[in-house]
C-alpha cells in the first residue's frame, strides 16, 4: 500500500512540472511578441514610423469641399511587382484639377496617364499598397506624376472611386 502512494506522488510532480514548463513557455512567446509587434509590422509593411514621416512631410490638398473640375479614370487591373505574379491591384480614380483647361489637357493625355499609372503600380509590392498611410503616399505620388505629364501644378488631388488589393 505504501509503495502504491509513493508511485503516484512522482507521476503528478511530472505533470505539475510538463504545465509550468508550458506556461512559461507560452508566457516567453506572449513576451516576446508585444515587445517586438513594430518590428514585425514594419517587415509586413504595416506600420513604423518611417511612413508617418514620408506622409507628414509631403504637403496634400484638403479632401473636404472639392475646389476645381472633377475628371475619372475608369477602373482598370494592374499587376504588382510580385514574385509570383499572382497579385494585382483594381484601381480608380476621380482627379481634381484647375479649371476646364486643365480637364480638357487630361483627358486628352489619357492614354498617357494610364501607361504612366500602370508603371507605377507595377512597380509596387503588395506590402506597399496596404494601410491608409500608403494609400495617402500613392494618391501624392500620382498626383505628382500627373502633374509631370500635364503641367505642374494643375491637379490639386486624386481620390480612389475603386481600390481592390487582390
Amino acid at each position: 500500500m505504501a509503495d502504491e502512494i509513493t508511485q503516484e506522488e512522482p507521476k503528478k510532480k511530472k505533470g505539475l512540472l510538463k504545465w509550468i514548463i508550458i506556461l512559461v513557455l507560452l508566457l516567453g512567446i506572449g513576451a516576446a511578441a508585444f515587445f517586438f509587434k513594430d518590428t514585425i509590422m514594419d517587415m509586413v509593411g504595416m506600420g513604423g514610423d518611417a511612413t508617418e514621416e514620408q506622409v507628414e512631410e509631403q504637403p496634400l490638398a484638403d479632401a473636404p469641399g472639392f475646389k476645381g473640375e472633377m475628371a475619372s479614370v475608369e477602373p482598370f487591373v494592374a499587376n504588382l511587382n510580385d514574385p509570383l505574379g499572382k497579385r494585382y491591384v483594381k484601381l480608380g480614380l476621380e482627379v481634381e484639377l484647375i479649371n476646364e483647361k486643365a480637364v480638357s489637357e487630361f483627358d486628352s493625355s489619357q492614354i498617357k496617364i494610364k501607361n504612366m499609372l500602370l508603371i507605377l503600380l507595377g512597380s509596387k509590392k503588395p506590402q506597399e499598397m496596404l494601410g491608409p498611410k500608403n494609400q495617402l503616399q500613392l494618391q501624392q505620388e500620382i498626383v505628382d506624376r500627373i502633374n509631370q505629364i500635364i503641367g505642374e501644378g494643375k491637379v490639386l488631388q486624386v481620390y480612389f472611386s475603386v481600390y481592390i488589393l487582390q
